[in-house]
């Protein structure tokens, strides 16, 4: 029931949070200290709850707190694994003969922040250029697409990131 219950409260909060509003209380506490620490909300959630719970045990019990801990780590999990769901992004290095046009149409549709970068290829001894794209999780499949559109035979390495900080993205 714990766990449950943890599930569906850590789906409620999370919810409220990307949704930008906030809370007061505790959960208020917790994304002041979210804000201005930098710590995900689910952590910061967890320490406040804690040390209440701490300060508890004496009047629940020891058995009731330590369903309470299992609860309070479901929620704290559920929360971050929401929350950080929109802070997912990918990382593209895509070396193409059509570097330029497929530039321009991800410039237009997803992102007009790239960067491009002078590679060097020791094996065919050649400089050619690479774009270095930040985006989110979920715009992935339409820059393959879009990749694949101009140059099915480009070189694309794709990579996890976190978290992204500074002008554009969180802050630092």
């Amino acid at each position: 029931m714990s766990v449950g219950g943890s599930l569906l409260a850590g789906l409620g909060i999370s919810l409220v949070l990307i949704s930008g509003f906030r809370f007061v209380g505790t959960l208020g506490v917790a994304e002041i200290i979210t804000e201005k620490s930098g710590i995900p909300p689910g952590k910061s959630v967890l320490y406040i709850e804690s040390v209440l719970l701490l300060t508890g045990v004496f009047v629940i019990g020891l058995e009731q707190a330590m369903v309470s801990v299992i609860g309070l780590y479901v929620l704290s999990k559920t929360i971050n694994s929401v929350t950080y769901g929109m802070y997912q992004y990918k990382q593209l290095q895509i070396i193409s003969d059509a570097l330029a046009d497929i530039r321009q149409v991800l410039d237009m549709e997803i992102s007009p922040h790239s960067s491009i970068v002078k590679a060097e290829n020791d094996f065919k001894g050649q400089k050619p250029d690479m774009l270095v794209l930040f985006i989110r999780y979920d715009q992935y499949k339409k820059v393959k697409d879009i990749i694949r559109r101009y140059d099915p035979h480009a070189f694309v390495a794709v990579a996890d990131v976190n978290e992204l900080l500074g002008q554009g993205f969180r802050r630092l």
